[in-house]
C-alpha cells in the first residue's frame, strides 16, 4: 500500500468514523434495551408485590379470574394477578404488556467528538404516564447493570475496532 493510499483510507475512516459511531451506538442501545427487558420480565423485576389489600375497583380484569378476584371490594394487587393467571414472585411491569412493547430506543443524538446517546422511551402517552408512575415508585427501571454495561461497552468496542481494521485493508 501506498502512502498516497494509506492517507486516503484514514481520510475515508475519519468520514465514516461518525456514522459507524452512531450505528454501533444504536446497535447497543437496542441491545441493552432488550437486556433490561428480559431481565425485568422474566428474571428478576424492579420489587416484590405486596400482600396489603386496597379497593379492587382500579384492577383492569382481562380474564374470568380476574373479573371473579375484582367482585371483592377489597384484595392485594399480588392476588389479583395470581388470580388472573399471572407470575406473582417479582414485579416484572407486564400486565398487559403494552407498556414494555411501546418502549423503544428514540434515535442517536451526538454529544461531542465520538460520543453518543440514546433514549429509551414508551411511543404512547398512556404508556409514557405507565412508566412515569413505575419511575417514581421503584427507582429509574430501565436502568442497566453494570455487568450488562461491560458487556455492551465490549461490544462497541469490538465492532468500532472491526470497522477501522477493515476500513485500512
Amino acid at each position: 500500500m501506498t502512502i498516497d493510499t494509506f492517507i486516503s483510507k484514514i481520510d475515508t475512516l475519519k468520514n465514516n468514523l461518525e456514522a459507524e459511531g452512531q450505528r454501533s451506538t444504536l446497535i447497543s442501545a437496542v441491545t441493552g434495551l432488550s437486556m433490561i427487558k428480559e431481565r425485568i420480565q422474566k428474571k428478576e423485576g424492579v420489587g416484590k408485590y405486596s400482600d396489603n389489600e386496597v379497593a379492587t375497583e382500579s384492577f383492569f380484569a382481562q380474564n374470568k379470574g380476574g373479573r371473579e378476584f375484582k367482585k371483592k371490594a377489597k384484595g392485594s394487587y399480588k392476588a389479583f394477578r395470581k388470580a388472573s393467571g399471572r407470575q406473582v414472585q417479582f414485579v416484572d411491569l407486564t400486565f398487559t404488556g403494552r407498556m414494555m412493547n411501546n418502549i423503544q430506543i428514540r434515535g442517536v443524538k451526538s454529544t461531542g467528538q465520538l460520543k453518543f446517546e440514546t433514549t429509551a422511551e414508551p411511543n404512547q402517552p398512556e404508556e409514557e404516564d405507565k412508566l412515569r408512575g413505575h419511575n417514581k415508585r421503584y427507582g429509574k427501571v430501565l436502568t442497566l447493570k453494570p455487568d450488562e454495561e461491560e458487556t455492551l461497552q465490549e461490544d462497541f468496542n469490538t465492532r468500532m475496532v472491526k470497522f477501522v481494521k477493515n476500513a485500512l485493508k
